[in-house]
């Protein structure tokens, strides 16, 4: 697939995380074009008598809440999960139901692992919510809207062990008959489609209880329930229309016309971020730089879990040392390589991943800027010998390659003249904070008293911000704050 996409004019993914995938191969993101996975349900008189039917036929009273499942029963679709999630669910609710349409189905990869109905009711009686539970085998796509008006929630509880849910298209389904839904981060349409606490709830894969707990939290509260019907309703009217389906495939197809090939060489600036973290100001970059016409990709690689993608322009990319957590993908290299960049931007000199920019940046023979907030020793004996080593060698070379070094206080710029740098390659850019974002705001003092079980005579208030992280120093700052307390009982430390 990945040699496809390198060699095609243009590529249609049908969402943002299908899109992330091609950036992480190093495909042109010029050439990609979101095309959205569409599948609707009108909502019709004669599908809302039916499911009336349906709830008569299954012995489910009218004010009964139905939570229900539709697809295939693979395990990848994790609705074992759903059913331990619903045993909680019957206690919080204990007239609910739980509904699953779906069978082995008629398509799917030959590794697919798929539920016995038998293995399902098994499981449900060992539960003891057998009662509770309807498992009603495969349906036809036409006969599934009247299940839809059914029911009160829909859950999609995918995991991703051997396989990718690439999309879940009854999520679609659902919304477009006004439900809200539950879905998982393993789900494509968790990653746009469906808006957590807006048209429903996004959970962690395998975790039950989160899932319990969502579904108890929708089913108690109408008004809620209400709520994320409309504005489910309202994504899917708004953006995933069979309209917009077309109208992406439409701008692929007008792309691969000689007018859309030359468009793009048009470009100003195409910048590779490489690990621009916090106190790098990325948001404050890529506010400026995108206003000053430059197209800018943030490629930041993770060792853990895959964080929550809220913004479009970060693309992230595996560590193959998730052992250890550590943060270092050598994709990096590759990425630059093959996408269309001029300019590559990295943070820290000292850091693998800035390594893998230099050979990238040299091998495509674009500038390498780089923007370090240390340039000194770490304190730490093993730490500052692995540094002078480093120093001395490679980040010498890097250094010497780059453009500019850039620099965050006076101090960090004077380590760098000193470590032989020359001064009209150091910039100094300063920390600072969007003050359209970042300023004050009037708060009822009380109310978030109250919020936080803080008495309206305590004072003073100490506030910390920050990770929990050992070198933030935290111990020592609840040693001093004990010595304030001695002092004040009415003192109150929030971290």
């Amino acid at each position: 697939m990945k040699i496809v996409a390198e060699n095609a004019q243009a590529c249609v993914v049908h969402g943002q995380m299908s899109k992330q995938l091609f950036i992480s191969w190093g495909i042109d993101e010029t050439k990609l074009f979101i095309s959205p996975s569409v599948s609707l349900f009108k909502n019709k008189k004669r599908d809302q008598v039916e499911a009336a039917k349906l709830r008569l036929k299954y012995g489910i009273r009218k004010d009964d809440p139905v939570v229900l499942y539709v697809g295939r029963l693979l395990k990848r679709k994790g609705v074992d999960y759903l059913i331990k999630a619903f045993v909680e669910v019957k206690k919080r609710s204990p007239k609910s139901h739980l509904v699953i349409v779906g069978g082995k189905g008629y398509y799917g990869s030959s590794i697919d692992q798929v539920f016995k109905v038998s293995e399902l009711k098994r499981l449900c009686k060992e539960l003891n919510i057998k009662k509770s539970v309807l498992l009603l085998g495969d349906l036809r796509h036409s006969d599934l809207a009247p299940y839809y008006q059914m029911s009160d929630i829909v859950v999609l509880p995918a995991i991703s062990d051997y396989h990718v849910e690439a999309w879940g298209l009854v999520v679609n389904e659902a919304m477009s008959l006004g439900k809200p839904v539950i879905v998982t981060k393993a789900i494509g349409s968790a990653w746009g489609l469906v808006k957590n606490n807006k048209n429903g709830f996004v959970v962690n894969e395998k975790d039950s209880t989160s899932l319990a707990m969502k579904i108890s939290q929708i089913l108690s509260d109408e008004k809620l329930k209400e709520r994320m019907g409309k504005n489910a309703l309202k994504t899917i009217e708004r953006k995933y229309t069979y309209k917009r389906e077309f109208e992406g495939f439409k701008k692929a197809i007008l792309f691969t016309e000689r007018e859309g090939y030359e468009n793009k060489t048009k470009q100003k600036l195409n910048i590779a971020f490489v690990n621009i973290f916090f106190h790098t100001n990325p948001y404050f970059l890529h506010k400026y730089l995108s206003n000053n016409g430059a197209n800018i990709k943030t490629f930041m690689s993770v060792g853990g879990p895959l964080p929550t993608i809220e913004d479009k322009n970060i693309c992230y990319l595996y560590s193959p040392i998730k052992k250890f957590n550590l943060p270092i993908s050598p994709d990096i290299y590759r990425v630059i390589v093959k996408g269309n960049y001029n300019l590559v931007v990295a943070s820290e000199i000292f850091q693998p991943n800035t390594m893998f920019a230099y050979f990238a940046s040299k091998k495509r023979g674009i500038p390498l800027i780089v923007i370090t907030h240390k340039y000194r020793d770490w304190g730490n004996f093993v730490y500052d010998f692995i540094y002078k080593i480093y120093m001395g060698t490679l980040g010498k070379v890097i250094v010497n390659y780059s453009k500019k070094i850039i620099v965050r206080t006076k101090a960090i710029k004077s380590y760098a003249l000193k470590s032989g740098v020359p001064e009209d390659k150091v910039a100094l850019l300063p920390i600072g904070i969007d003050t359209s974002v970042y300023k004050p705001i009037k708060v009822n003092s009380k109310k978030m008293r109250s919020y936080y079980n803080i008495s309206l005579t305590a004072s003073p208030l100490f506030v910390s911000v920050s990770r929990l992280i050992f070198r933030k120093n935290l111990v020592n700052l609840l040693y001093a704050f004990s010595k304030v307390v001695i002092e004040n009982s009415q003192a109150f430390l929030i971290i």
